[in-house]
């Protein structure tokens, strides 16, 4: 397989290589699962249409049919839940006459246990990896394929994700289901890194970097930040809400999301899911902000697009059985101007050096162990 670029090492393309595109809408397949909405009151404002960073209040222009039900959180110690997330993405990226296409997919799943719940209603839980695929094919005289389900030859790089399994890692929520910490990565990490021979093993660094960008803390972030799905005020069928949001994946990514309740049952409830999603906050279309001046220009992403979705929920626990996302995007990589003369001034003219599609389904589902049964 041929060795994974570094990118501390190397200089930095004027054209992002599809690898840097992958990782950067990979993380977006999981955005619309992040939606901070848990513990906020109704109300009537719709807000703008334009979303920022200061925007990210929820409201409810409709709560629905009487009569009315909570769907809250409700995580118990000693429970244990098992969570898989499979993300297949299709990326096409266009360059300079030339078509690259390229396929990205990857399975995460983790066995999660409550191990306290305190006073407050804070709760504690631990995840374990147990099983870890990426794939990336397509790229140009590269394809990665890092996966738990091979054992590889000594000093073969694909081998460090076995590292990552069955090794703790706590985080914490409040009672709304907010993310208080996250704890144990740093030893994760270490203990991969402890797996590497630096010497026989070229571009080691690059590869442990690669794990912590799919399986380390800012993917386990984006996963858990669904537990906040909901709101806690009591609604009905029927019932409509949205909230807008931001990220930093590394380039910000803004969104904003819909959410209906579509039927109620005895144990499940199907939520309805449909996204907007841009890197400037512009929608329905992004469009580039404003040039700034730089050292030296540097590539930047402008895209925007649409996810479309459901839930169904688990009532009694809160949790997510299954999350299905159908995700359509499009956009370009921008140069901004080189800096004009000795006032470092831009010219303001950005120059367009790739267009970008991604078409994606992401699943998440969830699978809860019964209690068990009381000892005699």
């Amino acid at each position: 397989m041929p060795p994974l670029s570094h990118a501390r090492s190397t200089p930095r393309p004027v054209c992002p290589s599809p690898l840097f595109v992958a990782w950067m809408v990979a993380a977006l397949s999981l955005f619309a699962l992040s939606t901070p909405v848990a513990g906020a009151a109704p109300t009537d404002n719709n807000g703008p249409e334009t979303g920022s960073a200061d925007e990210q209040e929820p409201f409810y222009p409709s709560r629905g049919e009487e009569p009315r039900i909570d769907l809250a959180l409700r995580l118990k110690p000693g429970m244990v839940f098992h969570q898989g997330v499979i993300t297949q993405q299709h990326i096409t990226q266009e360059h300079e006459g030339r078509q690259v296409e390229s396929i990205l997919h990857s399975n995460v799943q983790g066995r999660h246990e409550v191990r306290h719940l305190d006073a407050d209603g804070r709760v504690t839980i631990a995840m374990t990896y147990h099983r870890l695929v990426l794939r990336l094919a397509g790229l140009p005289g590269r394809s990665i394929e890092l996966s738990s389900d091979v054992e590889p030859a000594a000093g073969d790089p694909r081998g460090l994700v076995h590292a990552m399994l069955d090794r703790p890692v706590t985080y914490t929520l409040d009672p709304d289901g907010a993310l208080i910490a996250i704890e144990g990565f740093d030893a994760l990490l270490s203990r991969v890194r402890d797996a590497v021979n630096v010497e026989n093993m070229p571009h080691a660094e690059a590869w442990v970097d690669l794990l912590e960008r799919h399986f380390g803390e800012p993917a386990l972030r984006r996963q858990i930040e669904h537990l906040r799905l909901l709101p806690q005020e009591s609604i009905g069928l029927g019932a409509r809400w949205r909230h807008r949001q931001q990220q930093h994946l590394p380039a910000p990514m803004f969104g904003e999301h819909r959410f209906e309740l579509q039927r109620v049952e005895e144990t499940e409830a199907r939520i309805a899911i449909h996204s907007r999603m841009s890197t400037t906050g512009r929608f329905p279309k992004p469009q580039p902000p404003a040039a700034a001046p730089h050292d030296e220009p540097r590539p930047r992403l402008v895209m925007g697009g649409t996810q479309q979705g459901y839930c169904r929920l688990n009532r009694a626990t809160g949790l997510p059985l299954r999350i299905e996302l159908t995700a359509a995007l499009d956009g370009h990589i921008e140069l901004p101007a080189p800096q004009a003369g000795a006032d470092h001034q831009p010219n303001g003219q950005s120059r367009v050096i790739s267009h970008l599609t991604l078409h994606g389904r992401t699943i998440l589902t969830t699978q809860i162990e019964p209690p068990a049964a009381p000892e005699d």
